[in-house]
């Protein structure tokens, strides 16, 4: 709608437990509002304190800024390989907690598929518990 205003978000520049506010995570907001298309922005500090060296120098940056992304310090310009990386670690973790959860349940069960208990009994069929102790 013509005229209806702009959006303009107020970014943190304080710390607030970890990680702690500096540069490269204030910058990594800057960046952010960038990449999803706002131009404009406010940084917010209760105590009026900002973190300078976020901001970009009038000559602009002589040296690619850093900015904290997947839950590392990166330039700027490597950000996106950064929260892909990031991406595909949390992928194989993923992967390999749920292998060695299956593996778990797969020890539970004899060579003939049958389940068995925790004792080293067979498992009743008419049961509701299953293998690994999985309510049917």
């Amino acid at each position: 709608v013509e005229g209806a205003g702009l959006t303009r978000p107020w970014l943190q520049d304080f710390s607030l437990g970890e990680p702690l506010y500096e540069a490269a995570e204030v910058r990594a907001q800057i960046q952010a509002t960038y990449d999803a298309g706002v131009a404009e922005w406010v940084l917010w500090n209760p105590g009026s304190r900002y973190t300078e060296s976020a901001l970009e120098p009038v000559d602009g940056f002589s040296v690619d800024p850093l900015m904290r992304v997947g839950g590392r310090i990166v330039p700027v310009t490597e950000r996106h390989v950064a929260l892909r990386e990031a991406a595909e670690e949390r992928v194989l973790a993923r992967a390999v907690a749920d292998s060695v959860a299956a593996d778990g349940i797969a020890q539970d069960v004899d060579a003939d598929g049958r389940s068995i208990e925790d004792d080293g009994s067979e498992a009743q069929p008419d049961s509701p518990v299953g293998a690994g102790g999985i309510r049917r």
